[in-house]
């Protein structure tokens, strides 16, 4: 997208008053110097031609009566013509002394230039102390300078690299001719005031330099401004925009941008459609919404009247000091956000932990599988088989456990992969046929590894990155010190978004796993059922895993994000109260205040933006749709959102109306996936706990779609206790779920009418009798309109409380398990009928 499109979209939203402040962070034309000494100019704007460039350079020091030596040039895209030249006669208009040096320095995250042949991309013109830096990490590969230094005979090509490491690089000429080409670091000066309102005095009053050295700074929070709001319609805008934030912010002084910069990237490299199923009162969306935008709402009318400087200095003061007032106030409404994300980060890692937890035992109990189904065929009989399949289940087995440790170890710790076996052409004919079959598994599976690998490895990267963001903001709350930016790798140009690529390549694995199973239905092969019992969990735990890292990332990416905002706010309290007696006597202190509150009114769009973003997951949960339903921008005015909190208590409620919701009552009864109830007995013996997964894919759930839980029950069939004894089952599912789609469901062409989602793990307690069968505690899910209910499709862990040496429960009981015979789950749910 052209960035000048884009600008424009973003700024549309703005009120005239805004635009004019919202333009503040896309251009300004400064010119510093005298006549007695070197100039220096400053040009920032969203697209800037380098000629064009120059020349209003060269008419800025006419206008001072100066001759210049340093320019800075600050743009989103710079576009570089044919023929252009760099020299002291580019920055200085005729008439003027000049000796021909100069200090430029190009900040652009695009360049545009013709491509290097017989002619250069650029021709720069150096003497003795000269300087080009261009502060490109991404300079197109065709970009080369002929570099030409006075007194010496012709012009050096020099191929434009900057390393993969590095911001950018300087070309220098030294007092003795000699040329020196240097990679650089992230700049530190440039973005010394990332923070201006640091460059208030206590006291009110403006500190000597001013504000009016903050071009870079203000160039990349127009960069995170336009992705923001593009992060929906050009992911892949939004993420070169970032990109090159992250890399211009990665150092100490510029933290902020940086973390701001890395947690919006996160989520778009992830992709937002992780099914977010959000816990809030879709019901009370309206009354909710409407009673937290009325403190944003009377602030902004505030500011809005305070941007229309009417009335005498003292009636200005008063509305400062009243709009100050009025935006605390707003800010404080929805600080409560920050306890929302922060619960629902603390619930995403219990998540991927015990997600973590089960795939790494799902892991290494299909090995011990794996083992016993090799000694399977090592017995197996049909001699003519043998040897060759037996070489080809080895490969298969090779690449699955590749697979399974690279997910659990992030790519850290996969193992190589065994050859299959070659000799399909020797083996004999009766056995070709399986043979060919299995060879075709292994290479799909092969397959599969080479793609999944990277992106897991991609995926755990970004687990720690955020959570060495959560971090740095913690370690900043309790003691406000500044601090080194997490280390995070230079991001990559391609717009990948990791989990969805992760699941897709674990579904594949899933539907190769199952055409395994169906070529080998046939043979009679000893541990053959254990293995593929063990390896279905393992395909349902690993999707479940990489699931919620994805929702672990993004939920403490936006944690971090108005983790910061607040604390910015909060910290700047004291300067813009003493600010606004100042703005009376002083231009530049008033411009200023405006700015600051200028950010604080997008800060709190920001709120505003997260909390709307949250009532629309949870509708699109509710109602099984997909996409949006509002147009959501974080720069939209707040008194638009008034419009959208009555569009999505309009939706529940034409859901409502045309949705038949009915209740209904499901048992699952089995063993767990073990062989015997006596095996299924000593897992809860031994371990206190079993895992029990609801196949969303169950005939019990055929014909039925938007199944929610109200209640859930668990029986231990046959058991027996002490006389009176009552029986605490504890039942928690994990943060990943699964619901039926009543759409997808009447589509003849689709197998699996099941859709995914990212929530609460969630945990109750059932007690009951089980002679009496008398319940003491029910499993019901109280005040169910308060938040979003869940499906039972998902894998539950369920333990006995009060069994001896388990949980150590004051209550522990004897379990006589002689009679069990199995477990029952029984679910009351709403449901739709879909009509067959």
């Amino acid at each position: 997208m052209d960035i000048e499109l884009a600008v424009e979209t973003s700024l549309k939203p703005l009120t005239l008053g805004e635009k004019a402040l919202g333009k503040s962070l896309l251009s300004s034309q400064r010119v510093h110097g005298s006549s007695d000494e070197k100039g220096t100019v400053w040009l920032r704007a969203p697209k800037l031609v380098l000629a064009e460039a120059l020349k209003t350079a060269r008419d800025l020091g006419s206008q001072k009566k100066i001759s210049l030596k340093f320019v800075h040039i600050f743009c989103d895209t710079l576009i570089i013509q044919e023929g252009d030249r760099i020299n002291g006669d580019s920055i200085n208009s005729p008439g003027y002394v000049t000796d021909g040096t100069f200090t430029i320095q190009i900040y652009a995250r695009k360049l545009i230039a013709p491509v290097a042949g017989d002619k250069p991309s650029l021709r720069v013109d150096m003497t003795p102390t000269c300087v080009l830096v261009l502060w490109v990490p991404d300079a197109p590969s065709s970009f080369e300078l002929d570099i030409s230094v006075k007194s010496q005979p012709g012009a050096t090509r020099m191929k434009v690299k900057i390393d993969p490491l590095k911001f950018g690089v300087s070309y220098v000429c030294s007092p003795t001719g000699e040329m020196s080409v240097t990679q650089r670091d992230p700049p530190k000066t440039a973005l010394a005031y990332v923070n201006y309102l640091e460059l208030i005095n206590d006291d009110g009053t403006l500190q000597d330099q001013g504000y009016a050295t903050d071009e870079l700074p203000r160039l990349l929070q127009m960069q995170i401004l336009v992705a923001q709001v593009h992060a929906e319609t050009d992911r892949q805008f939004a993420i070169d925009l970032l990109n090159y934030v992250i890399i211009a912010s990665g150092s100490a002084v510029s933290y902020q941008l940086h973390y701001q910069a890395v947690g919006l990237r996160n989520n778009l490299a992830l992709g937002r459609d992780i099914g977010q199923a959000s816990s809030v009162n879709v019901y009370a969306s309206k009354q909710v919404l409407k009673a937290r935008l009325t403190a944003a709402l009377a602030f902004e009318n505030a500011y809005r009247d305070y941007l229309s400087d009417s009335g005498t200095k003292k009636q200005q003061v008063s509305a400062g000091l009243d709009l100050l007032a009025k935006s605390n106030d707003a800010l404080e409404t929805y600080k409560f956000i920050i306890g929302i994300r922060q619960r629902e980060y603390e619930m995403a890692l219990h998540s991927n932990d015990v997600a973590k937890a089960n795939f790494e035992k799902n892991n290494n109990d299909l090995a011990s599988k794996i083992k016993a189904f090799e000694a399977g065929v090592e017995k197996y009989k049909k001699d003519q088989q043998k040897e060759a399949t037996k070489s080809i289940l080895k490969g298969v087995f090779s690449v699955v456990l590749a697979v399974g440790a690279t997910i659990a170890t992030a790519g850290a710790a996969a193992p190589s992969i065994v050859a299959a076996g070659a000799g399909v052409a020797s083996s004999v004919e009766k056995a070709a046929t399986l043979i060919q079959k299995l060879k075709a598994v292994y290479e799909k599976l092969k397959a599969i590894f080479d793609k999944i690998k990277p992106v897991i490895e991609k995926l755990g990267e970004i687990v720690e990155t955020s959570k060495k963001m959560i971090e740095m903001i913690n370690k900043l709350k309790q003691d406000g010190s500044n601090v080194d930016s997490a280390k995070t790798l230079r991001p990559g140009k391609d717009s990948a978004e990791v989990s969805d690529v992760g699941i897709a390549e674990w579904e594949r694995f899933n539907i190769t796993v199952l055409d395994m199973q169906d070529f080998l239905r046939e043979y009679e092969i000893e541990g053959k059922r254990e293995y593929f019992m063990s390896l279905k969990t393992l395909v349902i735990s690993g999707e479940c895993y990489i699931k919620t890292q994805a929702n672990l990332v993004q939920k403490g990416d936006d944690l971090a994000i108005l983790s910061f905002q607040t604390n910015m706010e909060d910290k700047n309290q004291q300067r813009l109260a003493a600010m606004n007696y100042k703005s009376v006597t002083d231009e530049k202190i008033l411009d200023l205040l405006k700015r600051a509150m200028f950010d604080r009114i997008l800060a709190l769009r920001t709120f505003v933006y997260q909390d709307f973003q949250t009532y629309s997951t949870a509708y699109n949960y509710h109602s099984l749709s997909k996409g949006s339903l509002l147009r959501l921008s974080p720069v939209k005015p707040v008194v638009d959102y008034l419009e959208d909190a009555a569009v999505i208590q309009g939706a529940v409620v034409a859901y409502g109306s045309r949705v038949l919701v009915q209740s209904r009552t499901f048992r699952f009864a089995g063993l767990c996936g073990y062989a015997t109830k006596e095996d299924l007995a000593a897992a809860f013996t031994q371990n206190g706990s079993v895992e029990y997964m609801i196949d969303p894919q169950d005939a019990q759930w055929r014909g039925f779609s938007r199944i929610r839980m109200s209640s859930a029950r668990c029986y231990l069939d046959g058991v027996s206790l002490p006389t009176g004894q009552a029986l605490k089952i504890q039942l928690k599912t994990s943060g990943r779920f699964f619901d039926r789609d009543c759409l997808q469901e009447k589509s003849s062409n689709l197998l699996v009418p099941v859709r995914a989602f990212v929530g609460d793990a969630r945990t109750l307690l059932f007690e009951y009798n089980p002679t009496s069968k008398n319940i003491i505690t029910d499993g019901l899910w109280g005040q169910e309109r308060d938040y979003t209910k869940h499906t039972p499709m998902t894998s539950w862990n369920i333990s006995i409380i009060n069994y001896p040496g388990i949980n150590n429960d004051a209550s522990a009981v004897q379990v006589d398990f002689s009679g069990f015979s199995g477990i029952t789950l029984e679910f009351t749910c709403d449901v739709v009928w879909t009509g067959y």
